[in-house]
């Protein structure tokens, strides 16, 4: 209506000069002059005069100094097909506008605010452009005949298709329109999930330029810069809290460790792997060196190719091995293990005098001791760490079953001391197969002869008549190299008239119980000292035949004496 009164009023102010173009009012309306653009600016226009722009066709009005299109309150303008509006904001179901466009309105699936609909079969698209110059985004959707297909893509004017969905819930980065998995990142696009900025933070990360990978966090203090680009190292991983893999294709997971050597491995909780190609497992483990390993609870491998495992182990010394509780390997190339040894020697040079092999059983750092030492001159010492000769004993020794020793050089095994056996009566010396050559002694053997250890003791049955059956012979070995003769018996003999000296048997100890089975010996043998019994009896059966002789002599030469002095 304002508009209307406006336009009437106009017609008012015309002058007798302009009084051919008048405005005629019709039951239908309201027809204003229709002139052309050179009509109209040839006329002596008088500020409000309206008329119809034939050229433009747009009603014009005069504002005193120049024609202007009419562009009252809410009026939309023509521009060929384009309809335009100049200024202000468009509410579609509100006239509390709150943007350039609102539309305020009940929506559903099939009723949306907004629909775009492509005159075709090509994509439907939105473009987003400022004046900061000529490129543009465009959000684009497709719709296929078969759903998987459907594409809803995010396209910029300068680098392309630069992230698409697919129809089947296909997620694609950097990898034109046809994502491969839920989730493809392309064209060396980092990934990361979680807090998107340097320092602290919860994180996943992929960085296609370092083919690096990282999940966890990352805590503030010194820890928030372990995984800025400075401290990843190409070709690595980093999980769990405050790892860092600074190396190249190192790997670090668990909490608070440093892989920072080149393909160096940390895990578990404190853990340190400096050294190129080192691993650090458990707690509080340090790796140092070059191909260094160090396993447990507060374990250090300090030099190249060391390695230390257990509680507190230390290896101290290049390609030292150290493995148990507070031992420590501090001589060029040797290993300790048990705990709190002794250790010692030269961590870079090879001397003969340092341990090459060490068996801790100390209590304490100030009570270090070795059950058995091995130096790099060949000695071994049991119950001492300074060993004197190739066996170096501290203490008493026990050897069970069949022990074997064996002399390189004069083939003597020198004892000094006494050597008893573990268990009474129980052990032999030598064995009917395996035989002493000789046995050298000072006071001889000594039997035990005690009527307290005796039983069943009766008057011997054997004398002089089994005595004069014997036969001694002088004989050769056959397995002996001399040609010496030796005198004694034969066994096989001797069994049928004296059994009890001949050794047809023995028992065989069982070295898990000490148990004793009777087996048949291979060779038999003689107890010559128990034919010493029989010999005395002989000696006894002889003396009283001589005794009883020489008392008949005695009578017959009294006899002989008396016959003689007649």
């Amino acid at each position: 209506m304002k508009t209307i009164l406006i336009l009437i009023s106009s017609l008012f102010i015309f002058t007798n000069i302009n009084a051919q173009f008048e405005a005629e009012i019709k039951t239908d309306g309201i027809v204003f002059p229709r002139l052309t653009n050179g009509q109209r600016n040839a006329l002596p226009a008088i500020k409000g005069q309206v008329i119809y722009n034939t050229t433009s066709n747009k009603l014009n009005i005069y504002d005193g100094s120049a024609w202007l299109d009419y562009t009252g309150p809410s009026v939309w303008q023509l521009s060929g097909s384009d309809v335009y509006h100049s200024t202000g904001d468009v509410g579609i179901g509100t006239s509390g506008i709150d943007a350039k466009l609102e539309v305020f309105q009940n929506s559903s699936l099939s009723d949306p605010h907004i629909l775009l609909h492509e005159n075709g079969n090509d994509y439907a698209r939105i473009n987003f452009k400022n004046n900061n110059g000529t490129n543009y985004w465009t959000i684009a959707a497709y719709i296929a005949t078969n759903v998987k297909n459907d594409r809803l893509n995010f396209w910029n004017g300068t680098n392309g298709d630069l992230m698409t969905i697919t129809g089947d819930g296909e997620v694609g980065i950097g990898v034109g329109i046809s994502p491969k998995v839920g989730f493809h990142v392309g064209n060396g696009k980092r990934v990361l999930f979680g807090t998107d900025t340097l320092g602290n933070g919860d994180k996943l990360m992929f960085l296609p330029d370092l083919h690096a990978f990282r999940v966890g966090t990352v805590a503030t203090g010194a820890a928030s810069t372990y995984w800025n680009r400075d401290s990843i190292g190409l070709y690595s991983f980093a999980s769990g809290l405050n790892t860092r893999a600074q190396g190249f294709g190192g790997t670090a997971m668990g909490r608070d460790t440093e892989a920072v050597g080149s393909y160096a491995f940390a895990s578990g909780y404190f853990t340190n792997a400096d050294g190129q190609y080192s691993t650090a497992m458990g707690f509080n483990t340090d790796a140092l060196a070059l191909g260094s390993t160090a396993l447990g609870y507060s374990t250090d491998a300090e030099q190249n190719y060391s390695f230390a495992a257990g509680y507190f182990a230390e290896a101290q010394a290049l390609y030292s091995i150290a493995i148990g509780s507070a031992v420590r390997a501090q001589s060029y190339a040797s290993m300790a293990v048990g705990r709190y040894n002794i250790g010692g020697g030269s961590a870079t040079t090879w001397l003969s005098s340092d341990p090459i092999f060490e068996i801790g059983i100390g209590t304490s750092n100030s009570n270090r001791a070795n059950a058995v030492t091995v130096r790099k001159n060949g000695n071994v010492g049991i119950g001492t760490s300074v060993p004197l000769d190739r066996l170096h004993v501290n203490g008493r020794v026990r050897l069970q079953t069949v022990e074997y020793f064996e002399d390189g050089g004069t083939s003597e095994i020198s004892v000094r001391g006494d050597l008893r056996p573990s268990s009474d009566n129980l052990y032999d010396i030598g064995t009917s197969a395996l035989r002493y050559d000789d046995i050298y002694a000072t006071n001889g053997t000594i039997q035990t002869s005690d009527i307290r250890y005796k039983k069943n003791v009766t008057a011997l049955d054997y004398g002089l008549s089994h005595v004069l059956q014997l036969r001694p012979v002088k004989y050769q070995w056959k397995d002996e190299a001399s040609d010496a003769y030796k005198l004694g018996l034969i066994a096989q003999e001797l069994l049928e008239i004296v059994p009890e000296v001949v050794k047809t048997h023995d028992y065989e100890v069982s070295e898990l119980d000490e148990s004793k089975t009777l087996v048949e010996l291979e060779r038999l043998g003689v107890y010559y000292s128990d034919l010493i019994p029989v010999l005395v009896k002989a000696i006894q059966e002889q003396q009283d035949l001589i005794e009883n002789q020489q008392s008949k002599i005695q009578d017959l030469e009294s006899r002989l004496i008396a016959l003689e002095k007649k």
